[in-house]
């Protein structure tokens, strides 16, 4: 979205600009209270469906709707979020998020 805004010329200039750490530090304002996790489970987005049937399950409640695509097709290309780093954004965004590896860690 941003690259389609004309701000940006690709993913590494978001990245490099530091303009996403408002959003990142929002996140972490939402997932931590204290500096603990503020929430029993953390799921993650690319398997957020499943996740919610297994969670709902878990509960005896009827499985929620499916989700709707809003954004499907918005990009191009449907290579993996690994494709759009490089070894520097890659410790850019470990760094960032260093706090978040021990509630949902993610691998490049």
């Amino acid at each position: 979205m941003k690259k389609r805004s004309g701000k940006f010329a690709n993913f590494n200039d978001y990245l490099l600009s530091g303009s996403w750490k408002k959003n990142a530090d929002e996140t972490k304002k939402i997932c931590l209270l204290d500096d603990r996790a503020a929430l029993d489970s953390y799921h993650r987005y690319e398997n957020l469906e499943e996740e919610l049937k297994a969670i709902f399950e878990s509960v005896s409640a009827p499985s929620p709707i499916e989700l709707p695509r809003a954004k499907a097709g918005y990009r191009s290309d449907s290579g993996s979020y690994r494709s759009y780093y490089d070894e520097t954004t890659k410790r850019i965004v470990q760094d960032h998020y260093s706090w978040l590896q021990d509630l949902a860690p993610y691998e490049f």
